[in-house]
């Protein structure tokens, strides 16, 4: 029997050629939207870990509670969607010692990159060799004055570069796009701030920005907005995808309402 699945949740598969070869990876979305917590344990009854459900248990709040659980089932859906048959509670979702989600138990090794917001949820699945990093946020006005102090420089340094981003919208583009390439590290943003710092902004097509970065210069960046959401994914500079973020997300627009 196949695991319960939610409305709102879709996958897209894509490539990224580097140096001759092609690895194959899997993006999902989901929105997220308040569940009743019967709800919630019928669904991490189906899709957790023995060692999940644990952690499950103890979570206090409603919130967490499907935080933790979502951001499992739209991994391990990706996961289905990279070939993997079989039952998703034979998958394990742990932490590593930076924070980082690290998959176990599948027997097929994956890397998995995942980020969460208000709203909205998004993964990536890939070769284990192969780093990405997603980062996703929700644009809350009163949050602005605190992101520009941790920008490291690049708020002022890219100002003519932002087009017709609102200096909000500007400000969560630049974060996502440190957090989404700290994520592609395993390290997220536990080095000082100017270890992120951009060295490229650039809009190669309207609605999808690149950047690239001054140190971690092994890796570029796309970044698209909605009216809600900013979304950032990091991956190896020198690689060529065959699909971008905005083609990606617009897979994702009706069923999971990302405009």
């Amino acid at each position: 029997m196949r695991p319960a699945q939610l409305d709102g949740l879709t996958t897209a598969r894509f490539t990224l050629s580097f140096r001759g070869d092609e690895h194959g990876a899997v993006f999902g979305c989901l929105s997220t939207s308040d569940l009743p917590e019967e709800r919630l344990d019928q669904l991490a009854g189906r899709w957790l870990h023995h060692t999940e459900l644990e952690r499950y248990a103890k979570l206090p709040l409603v919130r967490r509670k499907s935080s933790f659980l979502l951001g499992r089932l739209l991994a391990k859906t990706a996961v289905r969607g990279s070939g993997v048959e079989g039952d998703p509670r034979d998958i394990a979702i742990d932490s590593g010692i930076f924070g980082q989600p690290v998959l176990r138990d599948s027997g097929t090794a994956f890397r998995l990159t995942l980020s969460h917001t208000d709203g909205l949820l998004c993964a990536v699945v890939s070769d284990p060799g192969v780093p990405f990093g997603i980062d996703v946020e929700r644009f809350v006005d009163d949050r602005v004055p605190s992101l520009r102090q941790a920008l490291s420089g690049d708020f002022d340094r890219f100002a003519a570069s932002r087009g017709l981003l609102s200096e909000e919208h500007f400000a969560f583009v630049l974060w996502t796009q440190k957090e989404s390439v700290g994520k592609a590290t395993n390290i997220g943003l536990t080095s000082p701030m100017s270890t992120y710092d951009i060295s490229r902004f650039e809009w190669p097509v309207p609605g999808r920005i690149h950047a690239e970065f001054s140190n971690l210069t092994q890796f570029a960046c796309e970044t698209c907005c909605s009216e809600r959401f900013a979304v950032s994914f990091a991956y190896p500079r020198l690689g060529a995808l065959n699909r971008h973020l905005d083609e990606l997300l617009a897979d994702a627009e009706e069923a999971v309402g990302w405009a």
